[in-house]
């Protein structure tokens, strides 16, 4: 908010590329809306989900966003939820994994929940 839609658009997309960087060939990266993104784990248990996950989190926290060239750094929540244990309907499992997610903020933020 500080920078401007344009900066945020900007830093969206750094953060998306950093998702992408991190996560193993055949997940899927998606920005779910506003500044949410969806990661599909693809072939993944829950232990290396959660690696995952925090892998993400920990990447996106060192980078240096630059903006009106002053540096500033970000941090992300994330949660998770799994497939089928949790939800085997698709609506169901990001419902979950929204829930993890507020439970994520509602912890103090910069971190990853569990549903």
């Amino acid at each position: 908010d500080k920078y401007g839609h344009i900066a945020g658009d900007i830093v969206l997309k750094q953060i998306a590329r950093l998702i992408g960087e991190t996560c193993n060939p055949g997940d899927i990266v998606a920005r779910y809306g506003g500044e949410e993104f969806g990661v599909l784990l693809v072939e993944t248990d829950k232990n290396d989900a959660l690696k995952t996950a925090e892998r993400i989190r920990k990447r996106i926290e060192e980078e240096k966003f630059v903006l009106r060239r002053e540096a500033t750094r970000v941090n992300i929540s994330g949660g998770l939820a799994f497939f089928p244990e949790d939800e085997k309907e698709k609506e169901g499992l990001i419902r979950k994994a929204d829930l993890a997610l507020y439970k994520a903020k509602s912890e103090g933020k910069n971190r990853i929940c569990t549903s």
